[in-house]
C-alpha cells in the first residue's frame, strides 16, 4: 500500500509541475470567457446601429406595414432613456414604387457603393409565389434575413386583414407573438430553464467529460510505454508489485485530471457570480447536484478507460503501435458522443435507457440523462453498479496482462498470447 501511494504521489507531482498542465488548467477558463462572453458582446454591438434599406414595391400600403413591423421589432430609443440590448438593428426605410430593371440596377449600384445596406424587391409575382428577394453585400447575415422575413410575413397578413375590414390595432393584437417559458420539474419542484441553454450546457459538459477521460487515459498509456521502453519499469518492479504500480499510475493521473476539473468548475462558479460578467449567471449556472454528478461520472469514466489504456501500453513497444489499436477502445466513447443528441432530445427513450446501462457508455449518457431529466433512482444505481463491476473486472484482468506485458519486448502480442499471459499471472 505504501508503494502504491508513493507511485501515486510521483505521478501526481510530476504532472502538476509541468508547464503544459499549468497552461491548460488556467487557459481553459480564459478561453471559456473569450468563446462565450466576447462573441455575445460583439454580436450585441453588431446588432445595434441602423440599416439603410429600400423597399421596392408598387403597393405603398404594404411598404408602410413593413415599416411598422420593423419599428415594432426594435423601436428607436431616445438618448438618455434606459433600454436593454437591441433585439435587432433599427432599419431606416425608403419606399421605391418603380419596379423596372433600370431601377433594380440602380439599387444594386447603391448597394455596391455602400449608399444603402440592401433592398427588398417585392413584385406582385413575388408576393403570389411567396418568394421575395433581399439583395445586400452581407448575404450570410442571418439576423437581417430572419428579421425581414418575419416582418414581411406579418406585414402581408396585416395588409390582407385590412382588406377584410379588420382595424390596424386589432390586426396588430392578433399578430402579437407569443413567448413560451420552459419550466422543468426536478425533485417535485419547478425551475425555469431555457431549452437552448440547457442543450448547450449539457453538450458542452459532456464534451469536457469526453476530452478529460480521453486525454488522461492516453496519459496513462504513454507513461507505461515510456517507462517500458526506457527500462525504468524493471528498476521499479524491484521494490513494488505490478498491481501496485498499475494502481498508483491510474490513481495518480486520475487525481491530476480531477484537480484540473475542480479548478475549471471553480472558475465557472466564479463567473456565475452576479455582476462579475454580464449575463454570466445564465451562462455558467451550475447546480451542486450537477457538479457532483459530473465529478462522479468523470471518476467512473476515467477508471473504465485508463485501465484499458494501461493494458494497451503494456502490450506494445511504441506509441505508434498503440495508435493502431486504441480506436477499438474508443469506439464506445465515440458512439456515446454520436448518439448524444438523440439522448438529449428524448432522455427516456429505450435507446437512452439501454445505452446508459452499457458500462463504457454510461459515464457520458447517464450523466446527460441526469442533467436533462433525472431518471428513476434505480436506473442510476444500476448504471453505476454495472460500471463499478466492469472497472473491477477490467482491473483484475488488466493487472494480469500488465504484469507480464511490461517485461515483454519485441513484436506486439497476439490474442492467444494475451490469454497465456493471463494464465501465467
Amino acid at each position: 500500500m505504501r508503494n502504491m501511494l508513493l507511485i501515486l504521489r510521483r505521478e501526481y507531482v510530476e504532472r502538476v509541475r509541468t508547464k503544459s498542465f499549468l497552461i491548460l488548467t488556467f487557459l481553459v477558463p480564459v478561453l471559456m470567457v473569450a468563446m462565450v462572453v466576447l462573441p455575445t458582446q460583439m454580436a450585441m454591438r453588431s446588432m445595434g446601429g441602423s440599416r439603410r434599406l429600400v423597399v421596392a414595391t408598387s403597393n405603398p400600403a404594404l411598404a408602410e406595414a413593413i415599416r411598422q413591423q420593423l419599428d415594432a421589432a426594435n423601436p428607436v430609443v431616445e438618448a438618455g432613456t434606459p433600454a436593454g440590448p437591441p433585439r435587432s438593428p433599427h432599419y431606416v426605410l425608403t419606399i421605391d414604387s418603380r419596379l423596372t430593371e433600370e431601377e433594380r440596377a440602380a439599387l444594386r449600384r447603391q448597394v455596391t457603393e455602400n449608399r444603402i445596406d440592401g433592398f427588398l424587391w417585392i413584385t406582385p409575382e413575388a408576393l403570389q409565389s411567396r418568394q421575395v428577394e433581399y439583395t445586400s453585400k452581407q448575404s450570410a447575415n442571418l439576423t437581417d434575413g430572419r428579421v425581414l422575413e418575419l416582418a414581411l410575413q406579418a406585414a402581408v397578413m396585416r395588409h390582407a386583414l385590412a382588406g377584410y375590414g379588420v382595424k390596424d390595432e386589432q390586426a396588430a393584437e392578433l399578430l402579437r407573438p407569443f413567448g413560451v417559458k420552459a419550466v422543468q420539474i426536478a425533485n417535485g419542484k419547478e425551475g425555469g430553464s431555457s431549452g437552448v441553454a440547457l442543450f448547450i450546457s449539457v453538450y458542452g459538459m459532456v464534451m469536457v467529460l469526453y476530452m478529460a477521460v480521453l486525454l488522461y487515459g492516453i496519459a496513462v498509456m504513454r507513461s507505461v510505454i515510456e517507462e517500458k521502453s526506457s527500462r525504468i519499469v524493471e528498476v521499479m518492479l524491484a521494490s513494488t508489485t505490478p498491481r501496485h504500480l498499475l494502481a498508483g499510475k491510474i490513481l495518480g493521473v486520475g487525481a491530476v485530471g480531477l484537480t484540473q476539473i475542480v479548478i475549471w468548475v471553480a472558475a465557472a462558479a466564479a463567473l456565475s457570480l452576479p455582476g462579475l460578467v454580464a449575463g454570466g449567471a445564465s451562462l455558467f449556472h451550475l447546480p451542486l447536484s450537477t457538479a457532483i454528478a459530473f465529478a462522479g461520472f468523470f471518476v467512473l469514466g476515467y477508471f473504465s478507460y485508463s485501465a484499458l489504456y494501461a493494458v494497451l501500453g503494456a502490450t506494445v513497444n511504441r506509441e505508434q503501435e498503440a495508435q493502431q489499436v486504441q480506436f477499438i477502445i474508443l469506439m464506445p466513447l465515440i458512439l456515446s458522443v454520436i448518439l448524444l443528441q438523440a439522448v438529449i432530445q428524448n432522455p427516456s427513450s429505450p435507446l437512452a435507457f439501454w445505452l446508459s446501462l452499457v458500462p463504457l457508455c454510461s459515464p457520458l449518457v447517464m450523466f446527460a440523462r441526469i442533467v436533462i431529466a433525472t431518471p428513476p433512482l434505480w436506473q442510476v444505481v444500476l448504471s453505476v453498479a454495472l460500471t463499478v463491476l466492469t472497472i473491477y473486472g477490467t482491473l483484475v484482468v488488466g493487472a494480469r496482462i500488465y504484469r507480464v506485458g511490461i517485461l515483454m519486448y519485441g513484436k506486439r502480442p497476439t490474442l492467444p498470447e494475451l490469454l497465456k499471459w493471463m494464465k501465467y499471472a
